[in-house]
């Protein structure tokens, strides 16, 4: 979870700036990843980020994969001189990779042209192919996309899609199998390898190529926390990628959902996935009524909700401020519409470090802020579970309601594989669940989940079993005790075996902080 800091805050008076001001938190429930895809990113940027708070990077790795090596090289460099800076063992962070998959993406622009984009005009006539010899040859005549099994699917009056440069084009005339012409309709700059979307239309590509499967490897040898499957139409595509990971490191699989189809099989695809990423920039261009956007962001923020799955949402954030340094109301609006939803938010575009950070900071200040009026669902989830089938259920929906009824902020959780801290993350919307773990990978794996704070228990174990425990729960208070989550006198749960024989966390107790740290 992301610390807060006071860096931000709202022009039109002293009466907002005072009003966060005394209603911020020190911790934020939501978690956000920042995207690591630019090559404008030196070592000090990353070392801010990691000094701000951020706790989940992604790696894009739809383009040249040797630049992603070296921003994952600078990540651990970055890592090493924070654990330095702060006297501490380990600063855990979780990594997620991306696959490129089934979308579909533009060539590159021509050298001669010594541009980074090109720049077209509402009612400029272009041409749009899928001939190899010009996917690096693009220019204001013609635009190159790697999927010729598209083009078959084009008729006249299909709506084309640029998101990230807003750029719609409509077709006008098939002109062969490979080539078409297209009027451009709203004025937008196309750069290299952007994503295409045709609205209402089907993919047929396969859901994943060796392209992907050499990332999965990838992810596989530097122990990547999670991996986002763009583009996921099939559960399959999920139990595929599952596969690769039987008998090591296994990371959280998440599907991306970038189209109609994903849409059509959410369900099975939620069931077979550990969590889901809704690409807005991406779906809005697919789908055939963009009206039913916001329809769709809620529905499925409510099923993952209901299931216990973390969800992030992209598109969009901030994109204002990152780009420019300014600031839109409605974006204001529109992050604190998906806090208020229970999801977490993915900035997909690092192009300026220095308002990515401004961004970070201004998410931190409104999240602090809104939490605490998240509406009140928490009784509403627990009536809807099923009754409990084994002990280990009971003893987590037991510690939920007890810790609602004193009222405490704080549950800690002795955890080995995390999975009692995610079913606890389902049915406490509000409260802070301090998880203390051994390993790092899980600790990595924690921070996606809406409300976790986990921490390394990296001290020397005791042979006692029971002091152990002990000092496990003790170094946790401290910890919350440093960080202004919990105070003397206030009250907190534990969630822990109650013996070296328990299979599984069975036993809650109830304290209140009785010494100073």
């Amino acid at each position: 979870m992301s610390v807060t800091r006071k860096f931000f805050s709202y022009n039109d008076g002293a009466e907002a700036g005072a009003f966060y001001k005394d209603h911020e938190q020190q911790y934020t429930l939501t978690p956000f990843i920042v995207t690591f895809c630019e090559d404008t990113l030196a070592d000090i940027d990353v070392q801010n980020f990691l000094e701000a708070g951020l706790k989940i990077i992604r790696f894009r790795m739809t383009h040249n994969i040797n630049e992603k090596v070296v921003m994952h090289e600078m990540l651990k460099s970055a890592i090493e001189l924070c654990c330095l800076k702060y006297e501490v063992s380990a600063w855990p962070v979780a990594t997620m990779i991306d696959l490129p998959n089934a979308l579909v993406r533009t060539g590159y622009i021509k050298e001669e042209l010594n541009t980074s984009a090109l720049h077209f005009k509402k009612g400029h006539v272009v041409e749009i192919t899928c001939d190899d010899k010009y996917w690096n040859k693009c220019d204001l005549s013609r635009i190159y996309i790697d999927d010729p099994q598209m083009m078959d699917m084009i008729k006249p009056k299909q709506e084309i899609c640029i998101p990230v440069a807003s750029l719609n084009l409509i077709c006008t005339e098939i002109i062969n199998k490979q080539t078409i012409k297209c009027e451009i309709i709203s004025n937008g700059r196309v750069a290299n390898y952007q994503v295409v979307c045709f609205r209402g239309l089907r993919l047929k590509r396969p859901p994943l190529t060796n392209q992907d499967l050499n990332l999965l490897n990838y992810a596989k040898e530097n122990e990547f926390a999670v991996v986002v499957i763009n583009s996921i139409r099939r559960a399959s595509t999920a139990y595929r990628a599952k596969s690769f990971f039987v008998g090591c490191h296994k990371p959280l699989i998440f599907g991306s959902i970038c189209e109609q189809e994903g849409l059509d099989n959410f369900d099975d695809i939620l069931e077979a996935t550990d969590g889901i990423v809704l690409a807005r920039e991406y779906i809005s261009e697919s789908i055939l009524n963009i009206n039913q956007m916001q329809a769709i962001q809620l529905s499925i923020c409510a099923k993952c909700k209901r299931v216990g799955k973390p969800i992030f949402i992209s598109g969009d954030i901030f994109d204002e401020t990152v780009t420019s340094g300014g600031l839109s109301y409605n974006e204001v609006d529109d992050v604190t519409n998906i806090i208020l939803q229970g999801a977490g938010l993915m900035f997909r575009s690092t192009h300026s470090p220095a308002n990515v950070l401004k961004s970070l900071y201004l998410l931190n200040y409104i999240s602090s802020t809104v939490e605490q009026y998240i509406e009140e669902y928490h009784w509403r989830l627990i009536m809807e579970l099923k009754p409990p089938v084994n002990a280990a259920e009971a003893a987590v929906i037991a510690c939920a309601i007890a810790a609602r009824q004193i009222n405490a902020t704080v549950i800690i959780v002795l955890t080995k594989t995390g999975k009692t801290v995610k079913q606890l993350s389902r049915i406490t919307p509000k409260s802070f669940i301090v998880a203390v773990a051994t390993d790092v990978s899980i600790v990595e794996q924690l921070y996606l989940f809406h409300g976790v704070i986990p921490i390394i228990y990296d001290r020397k174990e005791k042979e006692d079993w029971y002091m152990g425990i002990k000092r496990r729960i003790e170094f946790a208070v401290e910890h919350c005790v440093n960080h202004e989550l919990l105070k003397h006198h206030q009250p907190y749960a534990v969630l822990r075996k109650a013996s070296p024989e328990s299979a599984y966390c069975d036993q809650f107790s109830l304290y209140t902080v009785k010494r100073k740290f």
